[in-house]
């Protein structure tokens, strides 16, 4: 992974940063300055823009994401922003393990990469017992553009009782007519990835104070998502997968049943966020994949594929059906208890039971943000489609 974080530091020089002969402390020192939170009137309950948080709680977390960068001690060509966002999900999801197997975490090591496959990838080592992970910048900051272009369009608003969005679907269609911004939006990054080489067409924005906690929910809980997905496939090592017709696929499937689980239960007990919203997190993040797979399908032949053969992943509109199939297997859940929160419990079952609360109404709203997204990407395909037609030649990562 050090080679080629190096290769890439080189190979990419727009993603240039201070270097150091580790990044570890410039690391912590950006964790400490982006997690900064303040006092309440409650002593035991502090405030983060406008999150609040268990003040005993937020702190563990922080102190665990700092343990975490000395653990993987960041070396000179690894991006300490990146980092210190990383560890503080990577914190969210040990901290809900169990306590008496705390020690798996010290096999699991992780940096960043700038490559410009939209990817993570973990890879376990069986004379040492360390996992390594790769998360590729391209797979973050794609993710973190698509949520962007979701959040413009559900048009956040400020009221007294905090931020609202618009939740009707016809009316996000009007928007769309009357504000065609995301879907230019989402053009520029498929055309920044698909014709020049990396999805980030934009640069230092600045995030309109209404979009900022919308946005903060769905790119904190997918990128959580994602992390809880590579750890996955190290808890699998040692798993016996061969009695399934495809064991690459069989992991795959139980790294993203790790995923939910871990990322629904960290934003449950640690940030006070329902289950539908660490479900719909994970599923956009299948979404993303998915669209890119079909738009680049598209860009080749000029035909809309189904999800492609691949011996290694399962296609990924079964994984993005999966997620709530894996959530109702291994949760049980109480929403009419009158307040903010249901009650969520843990359990352990072979199968999804077939009468379960979590209902297809609960289910939209794990949809909702996919939804969205796949609405947008259907303006702007015919965009790409007149860039194919023009012969304008795709980038050679393409090719």
């Amino acid at each position: 992974m050090r080679e080629q974080q190096k290769k890439a530091f080189e190979d990419l020089p727009e993603f240039s940063f201070h270097q150091f002969e580790n990044n570890v402390e410039q690391s912590i020192n950006l964790l400490y300055e982006v997690r900064t939170f303040v006092p309440t009137e409650n002593p035991y309950i502090v405030r983060r823009g406008p999150f609040n948080y268990v003040r005993k709680t937020e702190e563990e977390r922080i102190k665990r994401a700092e343990d975490i960068i000395k653990r993987i001690q960041p070396g000179p060509y690894e991006d300490p922003n990146y980092i210190a966002l990383l560890a503080y999900q990577a914190a969210s999801i040990e901290m809900v393990w169990p306590e008496q197997d705390q020690d798996r975490f010290q096999g699991i090591i992780f940096g960043t990469v700038h490559i410009p496959e939209v990817n993570a990838l973990a890879t376990p080592s069986i004379t040492t017992g360390v996992t390594s992970i790769a998360f590729h910048s391209a797979i973050i900051d794609f993710v973190y553009q698509a949520a962007k272009v979701v959040v413009e369009a559900l048009n956040p608003m400020r009221g007294q009782s905090g931020v609202t969005v618009e939740t009707f679907h016809d009316k996000i269609l009007e928007n769309l007519k009357n504000n065609p911004s995301p879907i230019f939006r989402f053009y520029k990054t498929l055309e920044k990835y698909f014709y020049f080489g990396y999805p980030r067409a934009f640069f230092n924005e600045e995030i309109k104070d209404e979009h900022g906690p919308v946005l903060s929910i769905l790119v904190s809980l997918a990128e959580r998502w994602i992390i809880a997905h590579e750890y996955g496939h190290n808890f699998a090592q040692g798993r016996n997968f061969h009695m399934a017709q495809n064991p690459l696929w069989a992991e795959e499937y139980f790294a993203d049943q790790n995923a939910t689980i871990l990322s629904v239960l960290s934003a449950y007990e640690l940030d006070a966020i329902a289950p539908e919203f660490a479900l719909s997190a994970g599923h956009f993040v299948l979404t993303c994949l998915g669209i890119l797979s079909k738009t680049e399908t598209i860009l080749k032949n000029e035909n809309e594929p189904v999800d492609d053969i691949d011996p290694f992943h399962p296609p990924i509109s079964e994984r993005a059906d999966q997620i709530i199939n894996h959530f109702r297997q291994f949760f049980d859940v109480n929403y009419n208890n009158n307040k903010m929160l249901p009650d969520l419990t843990f359990i352990l079952r072979e199968a999804p039971p077939s009468n379960h609360a979590f209902g297809r109404e609960l289910s939209k709203r794990v949809f909702f943000n996919s939804n969205i997204l796949n609405l947008i990407w259907s303006h702007v395909i015919d965009l790409l489609i007149k860039q194919k037609q023009s012969k304008r030649k795709l980038h050679s990562i393409w090719l």
